[in-house]
């Protein structure tokens, strides 16, 4: 899927992916990756705690889900909403990734970049969204995702830089 022009002006982002996967069951899942080759020129990760309201999907429950992945770490924090809009229901997990360090809140991730800035003279930066409407119960929904994630975040480091 491409963004329109207006989005991709606001974001600012150095490069983007957005894919929708189905599974053999027909349950789809969404896919955005944003990244930001330098945050210093007023050109920074958008939250989906304010993009998502703007759109017009209200949260209907937030909170941290705390996901066992491969790698040195051994696990991940990511913020999980679910959302909705007229009936439709949505779980959201994104998270943020700095120089292959998974950061959940925003302040969080904002000084991993200051961080990285001093000590790496690096502030390139990402956003890992997943979401899916609600299919079954929303636990069935978020455990579909997390499988996702923990699928994805091995090869996370292809193409992101670490």
């Amino acid at each position: 899927m491409v963004l329109d022009a207006e989005v991709l002006r606001m974001l600012k982002a150095s490069d983007y992916v957005m894919r929708r996967y189905v599974d053999g069951a027909g349950s789809s899942a969404w896919l955005y990756m944003a990244y930001w080759q330098s945050q210093r020129r007023g050109a920074d990760i958008h939250s989906p705690k304010n993009c998502l309201p703007a759109g017009g999907w209200e949260p209907i429950e937030t909170r941290r889900l705390t996901i066992p992945v491969e790698g040195p770490t051994g696990s991940i924090t990511v913020n999980s909403y679910l959302i909705q809009k007229d009936r439709q229901l949505q779980v959201v997990i994104y998270w943020f990734q700095a120089q292959g360090v998974a950061v959940a809140g925003e302040l969080d991730a904002k000084i991993q970049m200051v961080r990285s800035a001093v000590l790496k003279n690096r502030t390139d930066g990402a956003i890992i969204r997943i979401s899916s409407p609600v299919s079954g119960t929303v636990q069935d929904t978020t455990d579909r995702l997390v499988g996702y994630i923990q699928t994805l975040h091995p090869i996370l480091s292809t193409y992101l830089p670490d």
